[in-house]
C-alpha cells in the first residue's frame, strides 16, 4: 500500500496545482487543493475502493462479486456574491470528473494494468480531447 503524499498535477497552461492529503480511512483517501483559501472552493480528489460483500451464509447465490475503485476530482469555481453591501465567495459551479473501475473479484493484476493503460491512452485522445473540450463526439 502506497503511503498519503501530495499530488501536484498541471493544467494546460502548466499552472500547477497541489493536493495535500486530508483525509485517509481503509478503502477510502482524500486530497484536498486550498489555495483558494476559502473551504468551499477547495479542489478535491477523492480515492474509493468498494469491496464486494461476503455472501450470506447459506446462500447459494453465485452473482457477480466485482470491486469497485473510483477516482474523482472536482474543480470548484468560486465567484462572488454582495447582498446589502456583504460580499462572500460562492461556488459558481463545480467540474468534476469521476471514473469508475469495476474489476471482478478474480481479475489478474495484469489486467488491472491493462484497463489503467488504456484509459491513461483513452485520455490523450484527440476524440477525446473534442468530446470534452467542444462538446462534439466523431463524426
Amino acid at each position: 500500500m502506497t503511503q498519503a503524499t501530495s499530488i501536484i498535477v498541471s493544467d494546460s497552461n502548466n499552472v500547477s496545482a497541489t493536493f495535500a492529503p486530508s483525509r485517509q480511512s481503509p478503502d477510502f483517501a482524500q486530497y484536498e487543493d486550498r489555495s483558494s483559501g476559502v473551504y468551499a472552493g477547495y479542489g478535491k480528489i477523492t480515492y474509493t475502493l468498494k469491496r464486494p460483500m461476503a455472501p450470506k451464509k447459506g446462500s447459494t447465490s453465485v452473482g457477480p462479486r466485482n470491486l469497485r475503485a473510483t477516482a474523482k476530482i472536482e474543480t470548484p469555481v468560486l465567484g462572488v456574491q454582495t447582498i446589502n453591501g456583504l460580499s462572500t465567495n460562492v461556488v459558481r459551479r463545480r467540474p468534476t470528473v469521476e471514473m469508475i473501475f469495476t474489476f471482478p473479484e478474480d481479475c489478474t493484476l495484469e489486467e488491472r494494468k491493462r484497463l489503467h493503460w488504456y484509459t491513461h491512452q483513452l485520455l490523450q485522445n484527440a476524440q477525446t480531447d473534442d468530446l470534452l473540450w467542444n462538446y462534439a463526439t466523431p463524426a
